[in-house]
């Protein structure tokens, strides 16, 4: 038996510099036991995504034969539709069992990943109340919130929440027979959340957009709200993609990726925090919401 080789991560971009130590002592050695877990569900899904296949054949050659009449009694007269709900059962197992592969895969590499930076909580489905941003009205419209991908913690003396973003606004419409169902996407990106001690002034707020607009210039809006600092990042892509259930675990391609989204959210917390922490001193303690830049 040919032994697997240990994958190996070799250090490229600047955000890179010091993790190839820590992939080896914190990543590498969970990777073979992933990429045993994948085939085992692998060989899963082919089983019975070949059993859903035999049951779609015989759900039309059933089909077929009740139609020209040589099928009798009442048993036959149902069999066909007995077959196919047992292949759509199958077919509804084989995206199952890869999607739950995918998200124990992201469970096992996001908190590996995220030690490299510090000590944070990382949740796949995320839990931030979005509820303040309907109200200031940063992207109106919108009805649905998805989150996912949620991380928090206190990077840099600044405590924080991110995660991946998704509003949608959703109209149902009634007929005399049925309800119909239309969506429309709003929003897809990441949201931040920043805790403040103390409202920043319209010259900070310009500042922090300034910051905001160099690394993401696909476009920003922030605001101040329940003693705050809310960012809304659109993006055209989903961020912390561990691979799919078809990509060997012994790969780096993902991991390089996810190092680098977690890495480009974390300096902008980062800029925006060291901002925040030079601001001159305000007197009261008056917060405005709302301020959008």
């Amino acid at each position: 038996m040919t032994a697997v080789r240990q994958p190996e991560f070799i250090e490229h971009a600047s955000w890179e510099r010091g993790f190839q130590a820590h992939f080896d002592a914190e990543i590498a050695p969970r990777l073979q036991d992933l990429e045993e877990h994948r085939l085992t569900v692998l060989r899963s899904i082919r089983r019975r995504r070949f059993i859903a296949i035999l049951l779609s054949f015989g759900f039309v050659a059933a089909l077929g034969l009740l139609v020209l009449g040589d099928f009798r009694g009442d048993f036959f007269h149902i069999l066909p539709a007995l077959m196919l709900i047992a292949a759509f059962g199958m077919w509804i197992a084989v995206v199952l069992a890869g999607k739950a592969y995918e998200k124990n895969r992201k469970l096992v590499l996001m908190p590996a990943i995220l030690g490299f930076f510090g000590s944070f909580r990382y949740a796949v489905k995320g839990r931030v109340p979005v509820g303040p941003l309907q109200h200031e009205d940063l992207y109106s419209g919108w009805n649905k919130p998805a989150l996912s991908d949620e991380i928090s913690g206190d990077y840099q003396g600044r405590n924080f929440v991110l995660a991946e973003l998704l509003l949608t606004r959703e109209v149902r419409k009634e007929h005399r027979d049925h309800t119909t169902k239309r969506v429309w996407p709003v929003f897809r990106g990441v949201l931040i959340r920043l805790a403040l001690s103390q409202p920043p002034d319209d010259r900070v707020m310009r500042d922090i957009g300034s910051i905001i607009a160099v690394k993401f210039p696909e476009g920003h809006k922030c605001a101040v709200i329940d003693q705050a600092l809310w960012l809304m990042l659109p993006c055209k892509y989903d961020h912390f993609e561990s691979g799919q259930i078809t990509r060997t675990a012994l790969q780096t391609d993902d991991i390089r990726q996810m190092l680098a989204d977690t890495a480009k959210l974390l300096d902008l917390i980062q800029a925006i925090g060291a901002r925040l922490d030079h601001e001159p001193e305000q007197r009261g303690n008056i917060w405005q919401s709302g301020n959008r830049y």
